[in-house]
């Protein structure tokens, strides 16, 4: 075998007893056999097509191009491979790749989807290389257009492998950013320079929109910046509106189900309709906890307080008396020092609410 040579030796199979008496030779060999040419050669040019025309009359076989189309094709994309080590083709490689397309007689669409593939793989690792600090420097880029010159890459295939890469680099580090939900000045505008060096314009739907807009608000909120809102609900002095939604009031009571009557019991009839019941009888209340409704109206988070503005009665609950707060998907129950837990049902933006409450009482607590 040369060295540095892609290819190298391997042994050829070994015929079966029926095929040595009958003199057949394994039709796998004849590609083995042209694979141990290319092997003892130094450039495929040394190659003739008159060497494929021998192991093909040896082997008995018509159409060795046609029959062993694929393994021709991956020899083709071998010797692609190894001439694309150091991620650029010469002339040079690029006559032997030739001498190889016409030896094969292999058409412009199969060496187009090999050349693209192998090609495109080695531009994406040059691209992922380039921004991996989320930056393209001038030198940066000038590498990457010489990559593409030099693997002989279509242009337009260059400028969808870059903007897939780039998009993918952007959207990851915009995910990572916000897991934990929070976004500050300083992270959006990281995300900004990125999408500004990467040349990539930034496209939120409505759904990635409202969901930033909120990590925003939560970093604003956890860094005692809460957002005051205008109420018509009258304050104490120094008193401010953080939030005021549309609510409905529940709360928790313990009523009786039903009766049991454990114990040995027998009945004896007196006359026709009437018995009379022998035995002691243990009687167990089988109760629990329902949630009613109990009034409609307007909930106000201040700094100070917990106001509910119902159509029936109208309820105050200061920050300083709130124990602890359970969190719903639509609402949140609220756990005082006195009396019973209300329970506050809504369903607009019930995790920026609780979020804010939360902070407004450990604000208000300390």
């Amino acid at each position: 075998m040369v060295e540095n040579n892609p290819f190298s030796i391997r042994e050829l199979k070994k015929s079966g007893i029926i095929n040595k008496i009958f003199g057949i030779k394994p039709a796998e060999n004849a590609i083995i056999e042209i694979n141990n040419l290319f092997a003892s050669v130094e450039k495929p040019s040394f190659i003739s097509a008159e060497r494929l025309d021998e192991i093909a009359y040896k082997y008995k076989i018509k159409n060795i191009l046609k029959q062993f189309r694929n393994d021709f094709e991956n020899i083709y994309e071998s010797y692609l491979k190894y001439c694309l080590q150091d991620k650029k083709l010469t002339d040079t490689e690029f006559s032997e790749l030739h001498h190889l397309k016409q030896l094969f007689l292999l058409n412009d669409t199969s060496i187009e989807t090999i050349h693209n593939r192998l090609c495109s793989e080695i531009y994406g690792q040059s691209v992922r290389e380039s921004i991996t600090d989320g930056r393209l420097t001038t030198e940066e880029k000038d590498f990457l257009d010489k990559i593409e010159n030099e693997l002989r890459l279509p242009e337009n295939i260059a400028k969808e492998i870059y903007t897939k890469k780039a998009e993918e680099y952007l959207q990851n580090y915009i995910k990572n950013t916000v897991s934990d939900q929070r976004l500050s000045p300083s992270e959006e505008n990281e995300i900004k320079a990125i999408s500004e060096s990467l040349m990539m314009s930034i496209v939120y739907n409505d759904k990635t929109k409202a969901a930033l807009a909120k990590y925003r608000l939560f970093w604003m909120i956890e860094n005692g910046n809460i957002p005051e809102i205008e109420t018509d609900v009258k304050l104490q002095r120094g008193e401010r509106a953080y939030a005021q939604v549309s609510a409905e009031l529940y709360e928790k009571k313990m009523v009786t189900r039903r009766i049991r009557y454990h114990g040995p019991t027998a009945r004896i009839r007196i006359w026709k309709g009437f018995y009379y019941r022998m035995g002691d009888i243990a009687v167990h209340r089988v109760t629990e906890d329902i949630t009613q409704k109990q009034d409609v109206g307007e909930l106000i988070l201040t700094n100070k307080r917990l106001i509910f503005m119902g159509n029936q009665k109208n309820m105050v609950i200061r920050l300083t008396k709130i124990l602890g707060l359970t969190p719903y998907s639509d609402g949140v129950e609220i756990e005082k020092e006195t009396g019973r837990n209300p329970i506050f049902l809504f369903n607009n933006n019930v995790d920026i609410f609780v979020f804010t409450l939360s902070k407004a009482i450990d604000e208000a607590t300390q």
